[in-house]
């Protein structure tokens, strides 16, 4: 049985090679050394890193106290350096890197180049960050640069939001103080209890507020949670505009960066997020006050964060070319608005164990983005309504049937089986070749082919957005 590659064995095999054959014959990217030449020193600043395509290459680090310099390693062909200032912004260079062989050929990387390479490539995209990101800290630690007295340097990629609210000190003028800290309170509130929703952390600064997303899915979390926002910013100040014509004036700009971020950590402490050490904050902050105008409730985001949008969820604007105020460098920025979808009439029952509430409620909220009518039970029914005799309607009204199995609904006899079994006798009623019943593993579960037949499933647990982009194919081919 062939053996299923790892995600190690992918990370160590096939990222240089890939990064190598996009740009190996790129001629402003490459960059030809001789024995001698330093190609990186020590404590300056650069953010670019190499790929070495061949060569050799020894790495020096510099005791600032002894001032003595020691070879701590040698480099070879197919492997990087550099790596460490590449992805944290604004770091001087941690070593000093010198030729050993008689030539050496390098490939010169930023991080647009990277970010160009994964765009649209959602199988290796994660795999490259993920590389880079290990890549990073193993270096970190060869170079005893972790740990400095009781503080940890930690890093993490990252999505930061910052929204400011434009001509906010307008309303002093027209309005009491005890309206403008209402209004602002009530904006605040639940514009906290949206990023709670949306797994980020929340610090609201004076008119404005700061919300750091860092879980698994944490960009596709920062956008939604930008929407949200906005939408409920237009909202309140719409009522707020028939007590006072004042708030016309005002407008949310809101800044969204990814990057990797150095974060610090007390060392012994419970603390699960210290400060942030990253400039991509500040550069989120200007984002937001960019076109401070006061019908503006825009949503910006940089190049990072828009080579992982999923054009069917939001439309982009063209880029802009920007000189943020008091940054004094060009920015590429994009506009996000979410994509006008109309409701269309398939309807999709979501079978799931109690177990995966949770993830049944991601599903549920992705198909209803784009557009589909899907049924959950803890969305749909109502108190006092017979739930068993609900269910079975909703499943035969249901135009597919999307069974979420994992290691807590395979195991044991439930409803998910029973919901099942009444998919099953539908199905019977379907024409040949026709799709109903979509079963979806949430993990690596074995499934039994007395519980699904013969029909074909989709993995959400590898990749969710692969899988996920299947079950839309699967429901698009019927309906073509």
């Amino acid at each position: 049985m062939k053996q299923k590659p790892t995600i190690k064995n992918i990370l160590e095999k096939e990222v240089i090679d890939f990064i190598i054959e996009y740009y190996g014959n790129d001629y402003q990217r490459t960059c030809f050394f001789r024995k001698g030449q330093r190609i990186i020193k020590q404590g300056e600043y650069g953010d670019d890193c190499f790929i070495i395509k061949n060569g050799e290459l020894k790495i020096l680090v510099k005791d600032y106290n002894s001032g003595i310099e020691k070879d701590v390693g040698v480099r070879s062909e197919r492997t990087i350096v550099g790596e460490i200032a590449f992805l944290y912004k604004n770091t001087p260079r941690t070593a000093s890197v010198e030729v050993v062989s008689d030539e050496a050929t390098l490939i010169r990387l930023n991080k647009d180049d990277l970010f160009e390479i994964v765009r649209g490539k959602e199988g290796i995209k994660d795999t490259i960050l993920l590389y880079f990101e290990q890549l990073a800290k193993k270096r970190i630690i060869e170079t005893k640069q972790v740990t400095t007295g009781k503080v940890n340097i930690e890093s993490k990629f990252l999505t930061v939001l910052v929204s400011d609210i434009h001509n906010f000190s307008i309303l002093s003028n027209h309005l009491w103080e005890e309206q403008i800290n209402s209004f602002l309170f009530d904006f605040l509130e639940h514009t906290e209890e949206i990023s709670d929703k949306h797994d980020g952390i929340f610090e609201d600064q004076g008119d404005g507020f700061k919300i750091i997303f860092q879980n698994k899915h944490h960009i596709e979390n920062a956008l939604d949670c930008s929407i949200d926002i906005n939408k409920f910013f237009r909202e309140i100040r719409s009522d707020w505009i028939m007590e006072n014509s004042n708030f016309t004036n005002i407008g949310l700009g809101t800044g969204i960066c990814t990057d990797f971020m150095s974060i610090r950590k007390r060392v012994g402490t419970k603390r699960s997020f210290g400060r942030i050490l990253s400039p991509t904050i500040n550069i989120a902050a200007a984002m937001s006050k960019y076109k401070n105008k006061s019908d503006d409730t825009d949503i910006l985001v940089d190049s990072t964060t828009f080579s992982f949008i999923d054009g069917r969820k939001y439309d982009i604007s063209p880029p802009l070319q920007v000189v943020l105020e008091k940054l004094a460098k060009i920015y590429t920025l994009y506009k996000l608005e979410p994509k006008k979808i109309e409701k269309s009439n398939i309807k999709i029952f979501i079978s799931y164990a109690n177990e995966d509430r949770s993830f049944s409620k991601r599903i549920y909220d992705d198909l209803s983005t784009f557009g589909f009518s899907p049924w959950l039970d803890c969305e749909k029914i109502l108190p006092g309504q017979d739930w068993k005799k609900t269910i079975k309607k909703a499943i035969k009204e249901s135009t597919f049937f999307l069974a979420l199995l994992s290691s807590n609904s395979v195991s044991k006899n439930g409803y998910v089986q029973k919901e099942l079994k009444i998919a099953f006798e539908l199905l019977e009623n379907q024409p040949n070749n026709s799709i109903f019943i979509i079963p979806a593993r949430l993990d690596e579960c074995h499934i039994n082919e007395e519980l699904i037949h013969n029909i074909h499933w989709v993995d959400l647990y590898e990749s969710y957005e692969i899988g996920f982009n299947k079950i839309i194919e699967a429901i698009k081919s019927m309906n073509s």
